[in-house]
């Protein structure tokens, strides 16, 4: 997604927190800030220099006021003095900034060194009750989430004890995670050469970097702070599409450039931007939805949203539903009010949840006809229940092997389960033996039927066209009237199973001679040959069309 889509895209709806997924790199000048958004969480990695009012300051504007996480790799001005900036802003304007936790590579002495340089202590009443706590390997769990769709890390070296900041700089993993795919940044602070050294030789090297999508290059990316073959080294331990994040106001030294061109790896910088910050959205799709207008229910926005997939897959749109809800937590008849951000998960997620979900219950069904056929009494009306209670998520297969096996059984709840198009069907040329006109009007097989002869709220004309080999009806709504006077179909209102035992009759013979109909008469409403198109009216001869 390009950097003009994606402004055009967060402006489209409204705040960061609709977005489901993305790293954004802010551009700060000399200073990091970077902010980690995934379904609603947002963690903040520095909060970039005083002297910037594009890192933190710029997100207080878009409405994003509360952090999950804030995270100073190390207490320097241009990783941290952003939150003076914010301070400053939050007094001006009177919007306050909060986080759950604050976190810095020594905790609260670090902290309290720079937000006590202040006068105003209404950044800080947010935080009064949030812990700020330091952090080491041992108390890494204080960082998570306990969230599905994001988890953090954080590695102390072994300089933690030094007064150097830079060398105590927190390394921190934002691992991001969709779909069952995950995808992390890892931001490395202002490390030294022996810290990178160190980092890349550690034990547990390779589970660091492990699902690292990008890195950022550390010490803003100073020939006399980059170890020589850092990017070669990085690309071994993580893939060779690896994304190099520099963040300065001033371009990569040339040597440490060169370096990067002979690695051939990719570098996103801000130094060579004129946007305001670099988006990094590693899954590709924004798969979410935002209620705009009436409130509406999940199935309705999968019926939305997702019709095609049902239809092209064949799959069950009950089965569609189920899925959906489970990865969204939510109900499916619960109202969804306006601006609610709902994440939808892939197709191959869906895909691959029905897929699993009809493995298992194949098994079970499977289970219930083989004892249905030896069961007798309440064992026998149990049983039945069972596959009852099963049948509308049934796949095609399951329901032919019911249909062959137990016929009246599956034509009994077939008629329970019916949808609204099926029941409408069954009482208009069911019950009262009714027959339908034919067409072909080169549309494959046209039915039309409608119940306006019978007492109640007419269904009106509709059409049901044999469009397939799979046994099915589409049923149209009618649309306009062509030069012949025949009318075509128009809206789909749905596909249905092709009725069975239902009187339906195809009339293609002439109502008047039983020879092959010529076609269908609109003025007098009958089938007619050719001998019958010309008939009398009105004291002279006339000619259907």
């Amino acid at each position: 997604m390009s950097i003009l889509k994606v402004l055009i895209f967060l402006v489209a709806i409204g705040f960061l927190s609709s977005v489901h997924s993305i790293t954004i790199m802010k551009k700060v000048g000399h200073g990091d800030c970077y902010v980690v958004i995934q379904d609603g969480r947002a963690v903040l990695i520095d909060a970039g220099p005083t002297t910037s009012v594009n890192g933190l300051v710029s997100l207080m504007k878009a409405g994003y006021l509360h952090f999950d996480r804030v995270v100073v790799t190390h207490v320097h001005s241009d990783h941290a003095g952003g939150l003076l900036t914010a301070e400053r802003y939050s007094k001006e304007t009177g919007s306050i900034l909060s986080a759950d936790m604050i976190v810095s590579n020594h905790g609260e002495h670090d902290l309290k060194m720079i937000l006590n340089e202040s006068t105003l202590r209404r950044l800080l009443l947010k935080f009064k009750d949030k812990p700020i706590v330091g952090l080491t390997d041992a108390e890494n769990k204080k960082l998570s989430l306990k969230d599905e769709s994001m988890e953090l890390s954080s590695y102390s070296l072994s300089n933690s004890s030094s007064t150097n900041e830079n060398k105590t700089s927190l390394i921190i993993k934002v691992t991001e995670i969709r779909d069952g795919k995950r995808c992390a940044t890892l931001f490395l602070g202002d490390i030294e050469k022996s810290q990178q050294n160190e980092l890349l030789t550690r034990a547990d090297a390779k589970e660091i970097f492990k699902d690292v999508k990008a890195v950022t290059i550390p010490h803003h990316g100073s020939k006399a702070t980059l170890i020589s073959d850092y990017f070669e080294r990085v690309k071994l331990l993580t893939n060779p599409e690896i994304i190099f994040l520099h963040s300065d106001s001033k371009p990569l030294d040339a040597e440490i450039l060169r370096k990067a061109n002979e690695s051939n790896v990719r570098i996103e910088s801000t130094a060579k931007t004129n946007e305001n910050a670099i988006y990094l959205d590693y899954f590709g799709d924004h798969s979410f939805y935002k209620i705009a207008g009436k409130p509406l229910t999940l199935r309705e926005i999968i019926e939305k949203e997702k019709s095609d997939l049902i239809q092209q897959h064949n799959y069950n749109p009950l089965e569609v539903c189920d899925a959906i809800a489970k990865y969204s937590k939510c109900d499916l008849i619960k109202k969804l009010k306006p601006d609610y951000p709902l994440t939808l998960p892939s197709d191959e997620w869906i895909y691959n949840e029905i897929i699993n979900r009809r493995s298992s219950l194949d098994k079970e069904f499977s289970k219930y006809l083989e004892e249905l056929g030896s069961a007798t009494g309440n064992q026998y009306k149990l049983i039945r229940e069972k596959i009852a209670a099963q049948y509308t998520r049934l796949s095609k297969e399951q329901k032919a092997r019911l249909k062959k096996a137990y016929p009246s059984e599956y034509e009994k709840l077939k008629r329970d389960n019916a949808t609204s198009l099926e029941k409408e069907v069954y009482n208009v040329l069911g019950k009262r033996g009714k027959r339908i006109k034919y067409e072909n009007i080169g549309h494959g097989e046209i039915y039309l039927y409608s119940n306006s002869d019978i007492s109640g709220d007419p269904i009106g004309l509709r059409y049901l066209a044999a469009e397939g080999n799979d046994d099915s009806w589409t049923i149209y709504k009618p649309g306009k009237t062509n030069t012949h006077g025949v009318v075509s179909p128009g809206s789909k209102l749905g596909v249905i199973e092709k009725p069975s035992g239902l009187a339906v009759e195809s009339l293609n013979a002439c109502e008047y001679c039983g020879k092959p109909a010529y076609g269908w008469c609109h003025i007098r409403e009958k089938y007619v040959c050719e001998d019958h198109r010309i008939f009398q009216h009105g004291g002279g001869l006339m000619q259907c069309p």
